[in-house]
């Protein structure tokens, strides 16, 4: 129980930082474009999932799962890939329909949203993701 408290702090930890890595890239991309809605937000999210995951495997592999085989990396990182694919696919589902389908509050504008809306889906992908990574990718 002890290790498995220990891990889910460093996979905390990790959370913390892929979240900032996250939201500086899909505003990095806002900003730099001003778009902040539709298709296109759903794509800067896609861009900023993708570089996050990859920091994020070398983090969790050898830090926070502590697995430093590297002839199965190839193998794990498509497991790792695709088990956050998962979670980040149905985030993006629902970080479409918050911004694009619901809608941004009268009084809060469109990339103040879109952030709520990132953030509101943090625990969707923290539960998800550490489940799916102690039970499928780095299993002992």
């Amino acid at each position: 129980m002890r290790r498995l408290i220990i891990s889910f702090g460093k996979y905390g930890a990790i959370g913390v930082l892929n979240v900032f890595l996250s939201l500086g890239i899909f505003n990095f991309l806002v900003w730099t474009t001003g778009i902040a809605t539709g298709w296109w937000a759903d794509v800067f999210i896609v861009a900023a999932f993708v570089i996050t995951v990859t920091h994020s495997f070398f983090w969790n592999k050898f830090w926070v799962f502590e697995f430093d085989n590297t002839e199965k990396a190839k193998r794990e990182y498509a497991k790792f890939f695709l088990v956050t694919g998962m979670t980040s696919g149905l985030n993006t589902v629902l970080f479409h329909i918050i911004i694009n389908v619901i809608g941004a509050p009268a009084n809060i504008n469109q990339t103040l949203w879109a952030n709520i809306a990132l953030v509101s889906l943090i625990p969707v992908s923290v539960l998800g993701n550490f489940a799916g990574y102690k039970l499928i990718v780095f299993k002992k």
